[in-house]
Order: structure tokens, then sequence, then C-alpha cells
């Protein structure tokens, strides 16, 4: 019986989500517009091979259907424990001193939209999260001698459930090592 509810209890951990945030500003010593193109250069941020390093990425890129300049879609392929595959919605907003990027990965409830763009692409969607939302903050600065520069903010939030909820720490690492290689790669 004790054993019983010991793995009950454990069950229930396993199956309880786990909401992981991670935040981090860094100041780039290039112009707003250049780190805004970068940022936006899907298809060239990957691990090996690519204009800018981003650890486990095998490919991220633009697809069709849908592109429009400041909303669009992209596919994403991370190699880690587990491969994971996903569209995401990236929505551009652009004001007179901030740009954002928001990039919400497609969750279950679209799974038309999921589909269409499946069909579309030929290109799998199986995550390994159930919601995952990142927001990055892009601002010029005043020049520091002469220098251009531009502060950057991610803001990412990932909610899991099943066996990745009992690794909150470690997924809140791997979101700070992806953000530290995006902030160095746009410093290169």
């Amino acid at each position: 019986m004790l054993l019983g509810v010991l793995l009950l209890t454990g069950a229930s951990h396993v199956f309880a989500a786990e909401l992981v945030r991670y935040e981090e500003t860094a100041v780039i010593s290039k112009a707003h517009e250049q780190v805004l193109a970068a940022l936006l250069d899907y298809g060239n941020w990957c691990e090996k091979g690519c204009k800018y390093k981003s650890p486990g990425v095998v490919v991220d890129e633009k697809v069709p259907p849908r592109q429009k300049p400041d909303h669009f879609y992209t596919w994403t392929w991370i190699r880690d424990i587990k491969d994971t595959k996903y569209f995401s919605e990236i929505l551009v907003k652009r004001a007179q001193d901030t740009t954002t990027i928001k990039s919400r990965a497609l969750s279950r409830d679209e799974q038309s939209l999921i589909d269409e763009l499946k069909k579309a692409t030929g290109r799998a969607h199986d995550v390994l999260f159930d919601t995952s939302l990142n927001l990055v903050t892009v601002r010029p600065l005043s020049p520091s001698g002469g220098t251009p520069r531009t502060q950057v903010t991610f803001a990412t939030t990932v909610t899991v459930s099943g066996f990745l909820a009992m690794f909150p720490e470690k997924m809140r690492k791997g979101l700070k090592e992806s953000t530290d290689a995006v902030f160095a790669a746009l410093r290169a």
C-alpha cells in the first residue's frame, strides 16, 4: 500500500505543469537597425555552418505561407536530450524608440494552422513543451564615445509538463545559455 501511494505521489509530480521563466538584458555596441536585422535573420541562426551561432539549433527558418514583413511563421528544429521541431508565429512591432519581437510557438489548440503549415512545408510539429513565448525588446541607446549602442532584453516563458517538468532548473540553465549565445553572436 505504501509503495502504491509513493508511486501515485511521484506520478502526480511528473504530470504537473511547470512554468519556467528567464529574462536577461545586454547592451550591444552596434546600431539598433543592425541588431534588429541580425535578430530577424531567420535561416542564419544555428549551431553549425550559420552566420550566427545558436547552440542546439539545427534549423530556424521562415516558412510559407502567410509571410508579411512584420508577421510571419518560422520552423525550428532543436537537438537536445530529445529533438523538438515546431512552428512559431513571429510578430514585430516597431515604434520610434523600441522594437519588440514576439515569438510564440504554436500550441495544440491551433491544429488547423499547424496542419496548414505542415502541408505547405512538409515539416513536423512535435514539441516537447506545452507553451513557449519569447519577447525580445530592442532599444537604441545614446552612443558612447561615438559608438552606437543598443539595449536588448530577452524574456522567455516556457510551460512544460510530464517528464520535463521535473527539471525546471536545467531548462532555466538552457535558456540562459541560449540567451548568452545570442548576445555573443550579436556582439561579434
